[in-house]
C-alpha cells in the first residue's frame, strides 16, 4: 500500500474515532465502544509483539515496545490510573472525559506506528526512500490536514464548538508585532542552544552523535528545492503546533506535551536527541503560553526552515 493511500485512510479512521470521542461525552455507550476499540488495539499492538512477525519484523526493540505500549494502553484505559495521573495535568483536564482519555491513546498508537514503520523500512534511511518515493510534499500536505482537522474536531468543532470558539480554544489568532518578534528570536535562540548540545554530544559520543547526523542528513536530504523547503516547514509548524500547543497544552500542560512532542520524534532515536527535541518543545510551548499557538507556529516554522536551508547549503 502506498504512503499517500495509507495516510489518507488513517486520517478518516482517525477524524471518526475523535468524532465518536466527542459524541461519548453524551452518549455513555459511544463511550463503551471507543474504549473497547482501544483495548483492542493494545491486543492488537501485544500480538504483534509476541509473534507477527510479517507486520513488525524482527527488532527485538520492535518486539519488546509492541508488547510494553500494548499493556500501556490497557493501564491508560483504567479510570483509576488517569485519575491518579490527573495532578501531573492542568486543572482543565477531566479523567473522565472520553476526549482527554482519547488523546495520550492515540498519541501512544502513533508513536508505536512509527517505530513499527521505521523497524519494517530497515532504519529511517530506508523509510526517506518511501517518502521521497510517494512525493515528501505530498506527505507532508497530507500529515499537516490530517492532524489539522484532528485538532478542529478534538476540541469539538461543529459538535461542542462553533468554528469561531474552536479557533479560539486552539489559541489561533493574528499574532502581534511583539509575537512575532519573540518567536523569531527564540526561534534561532533555540537553533544556537541545540548545535551547543549536539556538539557536546559528540564529545561525549562521537560515534552516537555521527549516526544520529547521518539519519537527520537523510531525513533532510528528501527536501530537494526552495519551495519544497518552504512547503514542508509549514506544514510541519501548522500540523504539529496547532495539534500539541493549541489543542494538546491547555489541557495536559508545558512538560506533560513537551514529553508527548519529544516521543513523536523518534526517528531521532531513543537518546540525547529526544532531549533536544523536549527543549525545542519547551521553547514552542512557552511561546504558546506567552502568547498563543500562532507565535508558535511562527517559530516552529523559523526554526524549520533555518534547519532545513542550513541542510541544502551544505549539500
Amino acid at each position: 500500500m502506498g504512503a499517500s493511500v495509507a495516510v489518507m485512510l488513517s486520517f478518516a479512521a482517525l477524524i471518526f474515532v475523535i468524532a465518536l470521542a466527542n459524541h461519548a461525552v453524551r452518549y455513555p455507550w459511544y463511550r463503551w465502544l471507543l474504549y473497547a476499540g482501544l483495548g483492542m488495539m493494545g491486543v492488537f499492538m501485544i500480538a504483534v509483539g509476541f509473534g507477527t512477525r510479517p507486520y513488525a519484523g524482527s527488532d527485538p526493540i520492535v518486539t519488546a515496545l509492541s508488547v510494553g505500549m500494548g499493556v500501556l494502553m490497557w493501564i491508560w484505559l483504567l479510570p483509576q490510573v488517569r485519575r491518579a495521573l490527573a495532578p501531573l495535568f492542568t486543572r482543565r483536564f477531566d479523567p473522565d472525559s472520553p476526549v482527554h482519555t482519547l488523546a495520550p491513546a492515540l498519541l501512544l498508537l502513533a508513536i508505536w506506528q512509527q517505530v513499527v514503520d521505521i523497524s519494517r523500512a530497515g532504519g529511517v534511511t530506508g523509510l526517506v526512500s518511501e517518502l521521497e518515493a510517494e512525493g515528501m510534499v505530498t506527505l507532508v500536505a497530507l500529515n499537516t490536514l490530517a492532524l489539522t482537522a484532528a485538532s478542529l474536531v478534538g476540541v469539538g468543532m461543529w459538535m461542542r464548538r462553533g468554528p469561531a470558539e474552536a479557533l479560539k480554544r486552539l489559541g489561533l489568532g493574528i499574532p502581534d508585532f511583539e509575537g512575532l518578534l519573540t518567536a523569531t528570536v527564540t526561534a534561532f535562540a533555540v537553533l544556537a542552544v541545540e548545535y551547543m548540545a549536539l556538539a557536546a554530544w559528540a564529545l561525549v559520543d562521537p560515534a552516537g552523535a555521527s549516526r544520529q547526523s547521518s539519519d537527520v542528513d537523510a531525513l533532510l536530504g528528501a527536501v530537494g528545492s526552495w519551495h519544497e523547503a518552504l512547503i514542508v516547514a509549514a506544514g510541519a509548524a501548522i500540523g504539529e503546533e496547532v495539534l500539541y500547543r493549541g489543542a494538546l497544552q491547555p489541557i495536559f500542560g508545558l512538560w506533560a506535551t513537551s514529553v508527548f512532542f519529544a516521543l513523536s520524534h523518534v526517528q531521532y532515536g531513543f537518546g540525547p536527541a529526544l532531549l533536544v527535541v523536549f527543549g525545542i518543545a519547551l521553547a514552542f510551548g512557552w511561546l504558546r503560553e506567552r502568547f498563543n499557538t500562532t507565535a508558535a507556529v511562527i517559530g516552529h516554522f523559523v526554526y524549520d526552515l533555518a534547519v532545513i536551508a542550513a541542510s541544502m547549503l551544505a549539500r
